[in-house]
């Protein structure tokens, strides 16, 4: 299916507006959730679109600035100090991706624990809940929680922006729990570009009855919302820093996580598409790598593929990788043309959209479900959460990776991983016969060795490795000192071994004419 594709085009123009009108107020959202210029989502957009749209391998994919990333991008500004040094880090994050897609690394993101993802993007939309909801009250300098009540917090609260964000906040309540959402018209524009237009209505409104709004509660593009030229959207990196330690550090870590979040909403782009179609991982992985060192160089956030935004696309009948083109162009030629018309819109209903997609990743009912699938499951989601919340989102996600791998090992230990028959021989001698598997690995390890402790002679052990593929070293050292042992404990040991014994360790295969 070609990407100008006459039987197509129409379709795809239609789902790259729609993605558009989605697409603005979030760019600028998550610019704001993270501390950054708010026109440096927009880049992001606008290259996500463009230039990875046309890149990647997937059909429907949509790719842009991340709500998951926001807060690590809040942090790692506040700890190198300047957007300009930060962008460095992008940079760097650009350039390991597309590393990781030319040594094809994509496979490694199908063996991240879903308990710890599912954490990781409970604890984030938290963190944008907590951190947004002041934005949404108008509160001026937010300096924590206790803040609004040691400090009389809630005195510095300016109540146009605060009627604005409350009053969008319960039209958003309304619309998910009620008719309204199965409206059609809210097929064509999405209800948080209605609510937007609302926003900017009712701050004229506001001010024009004696409820002003300070500047600082609207959108700010710099020089460009004031009339300068188009190039003043463009920030360059801090060069000198990014040989930086620090900086490096969190290349790495955008790096990482923008990937993990691209592969997964790859996956579920591919099966939500209508004609099934595998995009490639490494791919993708390429294509994200060379939109971030773009967008890192001339001021974006960081870009990974994007659920929501893919979601629209897809429902708005998008078939090939041109409604994406096409949305990032849209995002071009708002920022080019009406950058005075964006200057109108209230941060409060940004922080409003920010808030209900927090809730959306933080799902309540996903704690339960965790909980129901028991220990193995509840542990290491519940504890990347507090890892998140408590550390900062890579410590807390390392954490959950452990104590998810320690649940896998601690179950491996516990379960049996081999069969066991208890028989009597021909003179009527006790026999045992272990049965090991195909692949044998050292998480194993443990549960034949205990096992193989607690046999007492007299006894005839049989153990039979002809379904036997594959048999760590660590394994073999175990049976290896079993036949030793046997020895003194009264144990004849019987080795049955598969038919290629180049498979076994050199001690364990057969002598010469056996």
């Amino acid at each position: 299916m070609s990407l100008f594709d006459k039987k197509t085009i129409s379709k795809d123009l239609t789902a790259g507006l729609v993605v558009s009108l989605v697409a603005f107020p979030l760019c600028l959202g998550i610019s704001l959730a993270s501390g950054a210029p708010l026109i440096s989502g927009v880049i992001a957009g606008i290259i996500g679109g463009v230039l990875v749209g046309y890149l990647s391998s997937s059909h429907v994919s949509v790719s842009g600035p991340a709500a998951g990333l926001a807060v690590v991008v809040l942090g790692a500004i506040q700890d190198l100090g300047s957007f300009q040094v930060f962008l460095g880090a992008v940079v760097i994050a650009g350039f390991i991706q597309l590393m990781l897609g030319l040594f094809k690394a994509g496979v490694v993101a199908h063996f991240f624990p879903v308990a710890v993802i599912e954490g990781m993007l409970s604890s984030i939309g938290l963190l944008l809940i907590v951190k947004q909801t002041p934005v949404m009250l108008g509160i001026e300098n937010f300096q924590g929680y206790s803040d609004l009540f040691l400090s009389g917090g809630f005195t510095r609260m300016q109540t146009g922006p605060a009627i604005i964000g409350l009053v969008c906040l319960g039209l958003f309540l309304v619309y998910q729990n009620s008719p309204l959402n199965k409206l059609k018209i809210f097929n064509i524009i999405p209800f948080s570009v209605f609510m937007v237009v609302l926003a900017t209505v009712g701050a004229i409104a506001l001010a024009a009855g004696g409820i002003p709004i300070d500047s600082s509660a609207f959108v700010s593009l710099g020089a460009l919302g004031e009339g300068g030229a188009f190039t003043s959207i463009f920030t360059f990196p801090d060069f000198s820093s990014m040989l930086d330690p620090k900086v490096i550090k969190y290349g790495f870590i955008l790096a990482i996580i923008a990937s993990i979040e691209t592969l997964l909403c790859l996956e579920a782009g591919d099966k939500m598409d209508r004609l099934k179609r595998v995009s490639s991982t490494n791919v993708e992985l390429r294509a994200q790598g060379i939109g971030n060192m773009l967008s890192g160089f001339i001021g974006g956030l960081p870009i990974t593929s994007v659920i929501v935004r893919t979601s629209v696309n897809i429902q708005s009948g998008a078939l090939t990788k041109f409604s994406a083109i096409f949305h990032g162009f849209l995002l071009l030629a708002g920022v080019a043309l009406f950058p005075w018309l964006l200057t109108k819109i209230p941060l409060a209903v940004l922080a409003v959209i920010l808030v209900v997609a927090g809730y959306k990743l933080f799902n309540p009912r996903a704690i339960m479900h965790f909980i129901k699938m028991g220990p193995e499951q509840a542990a290491p989601f519940l504890i990347t959460i507090l890892g998140v919340m408590a550390i900062d989102l890579l410590n807390g996600v390392l954490i959950g990776i452990a104590v998810a791998s320690f649940m896998i090992l601690k179950n491996n230990y516990v379960a049996q991983t081999y069969q066991i028959e208890h028989l009597s021989g021909e003179s009527g001698e006790k026999k045992r016969i272990v049965r090991l598997g195909n692949y044998v690995t050292f998480l194993s390890k443990g549960t034949i060795k205990r096992e193989l402790s607690l046999i007492e002679g007299p006894k005839l052990v049989v153990i039979d490795m002809s379904e036997t593929l594959i048999m760590d070293h660590d394994v073999s050292e175990i049976i290896n000192e079993f036949l030793i042992s046997a020895k003194n404990r009264n144990i004849k040991v019987e080795l049955i071994h598969p038919a290629d014994h180049k498979l076994l360790p050199e001690r364990l295969k057969p002598t010469r004419g056996a």
